[in-house]
């Protein structure tokens, strides 16, 4: 407490009895105006309660003024203590908008635990509504978050020092909290309240690193994506191609890998006649059907105009043709309204390509995948899945 909480102080603990004695002087000289007993008494009796009023008034001013306001000072920020928070501004000026949260956290709890002996570090995040706070990345041994100390942290916008050696440290954005950074330390290196000011400087060097961390996997996420279907996009299946196919040369004898090519026969004609936003609603009703399909190992991504392309890890050409008529029996007797004229007949094209056997990198087995879905285009009538007049989404 400073010196300006002082008068504040002496409000609520002073100026209460003075306010007691006036009232009871008050009541005191009504009831002496009404009374029977001579004026001269009065007067006498009048002064005394003002006598009395004004030495109970000095005695309270005298005892207010005079008493130790107890507190505990903050304590400084060390030159070495600011040194090490220095380095979170360096690291938030070279590494803005490119690292992610997870390392953002592995960052911020090496340098923290340099400032002050923290055991383990916990952050949480408000969620995109704003209302729930979650514990989304840990780092150090024995953290167990205390959710109610970073709510109650979270709540009052402040620094809380729980009983159990956890601090927790808001995390503002414009004054606003976003988050809460939870630092946990053993008993015996357990902080007090002395300590805010490091713990204030804290979290305004970890707050802006963290933002930087959420938008940064914002965009990365939001590149990975087809905004149509709200599946992964080519540049997503890649990045998942490529790791599958590593793992399937590291065990070639014990791990298949097949690629599957889909697309929507007619679907240009779809675009043509009803329009584009007719094509998006084919595009997404045939991405359900797809992604529900699959196995829950499965890969579905969207890549040039209607097709898809579905990683299966671990399946052989046996178990890809399994998947492909699980797909075709999910999608008959499903239909999809695109115009007023009725469902609109649709076909899938499969064409499939299996490690080893068509080729050993991404591009030669995408290749050989898009080359049989074309052989296929050609097959006989009785693979069109016609659906009927009924109406149903």
């Amino acid at each position: 407490m400073n010196a300006e909480n002082r008068p504040q102080r002496g409000l609520t603990m002073g100026y209460f009895p003075i306010l007691v004695a006036a009232a009871c002087s008050i009541g005191a000289t009504f009831a002496l105006a009404g009374s029977s007993l001579e004026a001269g008494t009065k007067t006498q009796i009048l002064s005394a309660i003002v006598l009395v009023f004004l030495l109970t008034c000095a005695g309270l001013h005298i005892w207010r003024t005079s008493r130790p306001i107890h507190r505990s000072p903050e304590q400084p920020i060390s030159d070495s203590v600011y040194d090490v928070l220095s380095m979170l501004d360096h690291a938030g000026e070279i590494l803005a908008g490119s690292i992610t949260t997870s390392d953002v956290c592995r960052l911020v709890a090496s340098r923290v635990r340099l400032a002050v002996r923290a055991r383990s570090i916990c952050l949480f995040l408000l969620d995109d509504a704003g209302g729930d706070l979650r514990a989304v990345e840990t780092d150090g041994v024995g953290c167990e978050s205390d959710y109610f100390g970073a709510r109650r942290c979270c709540d009052k916008r402040s620094v809380h020092v729980g009983d159990r050696g956890v601090v927790s440290i808001p995390l503002l954005n414009e004054m606003e909290p976003f988050g809460v950074l939870q630092l946990h330390f053993d008993p015996t290196d357990a902080p007090d309240e002395s300590c805010s000011a490091i713990f204030d400087a804290i979290g305004t060097r970890v707050a802006p690193l963290i933002l930087n961390s959420r938008a940064f996997e914002r965009t990365v996420s939001n590149a990975l994506i087809d905004v149509t279907t709200e599946l992964p996009n080519e540049r997503a299946l890649y990045l998942i191609l490529e790791n599958q196919i590593a793992e399937s040369q590291r065990k070639r004898d014990d791990r298949p890998l097949t690629l599957l090519s889909i697309d929507i026969r007619g679907f240009d004609e779809i675009n043509t006649k009803f329009g584009h936003a007719a094509g998006d609603r084919a595009l997404a009703f045939v991405a359900e059907v797809v992604r529900g399909s699959l196995r829950q190992m499965d890969f579905l991504a969207r890549c040039n105009d209607d097709e898809f392309l579905a990683v299966l890890p671990t399946a052989s050409q046996e178990i890809a043709q399994d998947v492909i008529a699980r797909v075709t029996t999910s999608l008959f007797g499903r239909r999809l309204n695109i115009s007023s004229s009725g469902p609109f007949e649709m076909e899938l094209c499969f064409g499939w390509a299996a490690f080893g056997d068509d080729g050993e990198t991404a591009q030669q087995l995408i290749a050989a995948a898009r080359l049989r879905k074309e052989r296929s285009k050609s097959a006989a009538s009785g693979k069109v899945l016609l659906f009927s007049k009924e109406t149903v989404n």
